[in-house]
């Protein structure tokens, strides 16, 4: 019988995965700004292409590592 270990072995991925939920802890909070003070869109909408930007970049990494 064939058993498939569906957790990496290798702790990168755990760090990559924890940076990812910090990333995604961040645009949550930036979201909640944005929409408390939409007079700043252009502002807070430059800081969540940024977060997305590295959120991307972890996940690709992520990826790189498989």
């Amino acid at each position: 019988m064939i058993f498939i270990n569906l957790f990496p072995k290798d702790e990168i991925f755990y760090n990559l995965f924890e940076k990812q939920a910090e990333k995604l802890i961040e645009a949550a909070k930036l979201l909640d700004e944005i929409l408390k003070n939409p007079q700043n869109l252009e502002e807070l909408s430059l800081k969540m292409k940024k977060l997305e930007v590295e959120a991307d970049s972890l996940g690709h990494n992520v990826v790189d590592h498989l």
